[in-house]
C-alpha cells in the first residue's frame, strides 16, 4: 500500500498543495496525510476515492482555465482582424473617393 501514499504525495505535489492544504481538502489531520504518504498508515476506501476526486476536479478545472485562456486569444485575435478590416475599407472608401474627384476634373 506504499504505492498509495506515493501516488497521493506526488499528485499533491503536482498540485502545488502543501500537506496542510491537501489534508484540509480531504477533511484530514496533516500528520495523518503525512504517515499515509510515507507508507506508515493505509488509507481508507474512502479517503483514496476522495483523493481521485480531487485529482479529477482539479484536472478539469486546469482544463477550464486553458479553455478560457484561448477563448480570450481568440477573441483579441479577432478583434484584431475587425479593426483591420475596418481599417482596409476605409482606406478604400478613401481611395474611390480620390477616384472619383479625379474622374471629374
Amino acid at each position: 500500500m506504499y504505492q498509495t501514499g506515493k501516488r497521493i504525495k506526488l499528485k499533491r505535489k503536482s498540485l502545488g498543495l502543501t500537506q496542510s492544504e491537501y489534508s484540509k481538502l480531504m477533511g484530514i489531520a496533516q500528520g495523518y496525510l503525512s504517515e499515509i504518504e510515507n507508507g506508515v498508515k493505509i488509507p481508507s476506501n474512502k479517503l483514496v476515492l476522495l483523493h481521485d476526486h480531487i485529482s479529477r476536479s482539479q484536472k478539469e478545472e486546469n482544463f477550464k482555465q486553458k479553455y478560457l485562456e484561448l477563448a480570450k486569444e481568440h477573441m483579441t485575435a479577432l478583434e484584431t482582424i475587425y479593426s483591420l478590416k475596418q481599417k482596409l475599407l476605409s482606406l478604400d472608401d478613401t481611395s474611390n473617393s480620390f477616384k472619383n474627384s479625379k474622374r471629374k476634373t
